[in-house]
């Protein structure tokens, strides 16, 4: 029996199919790229708010119980170049009340602290913090009922990133967290 070898055409056919293939697969990497990047953001975003939420938690309760130390009027969201500390991921804008910087970085110098001029430690997330109180309603109660700040505070958190872009073109996300006197 005579065997038959593949004519250039089938090759050609064949090679068709891989590339039409290959190319389809390829297109693939980017989209999964931006939905890892994405879901690391929300990530960051979701462990800030909480890491954040129990920071003011500490400070409302850390002399009695202040909530006054939060404003009542969202700040506007600007980006601000904090002076870095050791150990510190979230950092207060000295000129306005409410508004924050949180960051997550790779230590590659070994400091301890971001650097924050990009030379060696890599900024892996960097977002803005805006913070305001509200009074907390009572469930099943009409509208206007709410809990004086003495008795209970509803902080009204918003993450908005990447910080170094305009407020309008940033992801946001808000975060609510009600925190009632124990004293």
């Amino acid at each position: 029996m005579k065997k038959h070898p593949f004519n250039m055409v089938e090759i050609a056919i064949a090679l068709g199919v891989a590339a039409v293939a290959i190319v389809s697969i390829m297109a693939l990497f980017p989209i999964g790229f931006s939905a890892g990047r994405d879901a690391m953001a929300e990530t960051y975003a979701a462990e800030i708010a909480d890491e954040f939420a129990h920071f003011l938690e500490g400070e409302i309760r850390h002399g009695g119980w202040t909530p006054g130390i939060v404003p009542t009027a969202r700040p506007a969201a600007a980006d601000f170049t904090p002076t870095y500390a050791e150990d510190q991921t979230l950092y207060p804008d000295p000129d306005t009340d409410g508004l924050y910087k949180a960051i997550r970085y790779v230590d590659v110098t070994g400091s301890g602290q971001y650097d924050g001029d990009g030379s060696d430690d890599i900024l892996d997330f960097a977002a803005i913090i805006t913070v305001n109180r509200a009074r907390v309603a009572i469930p099943g109660a009409p509208a206007d009922v709410e809990l004086e700040y003495d008795v209970a505070v509803r902080l009204e958190i918003e993450i908005s990133w990447p910080a170094r872009l305009d407020d309008d073109r940033r992801e946001k996300r808000q975060y609510f967290y009600e925190m009632f006197n124990r004293n």
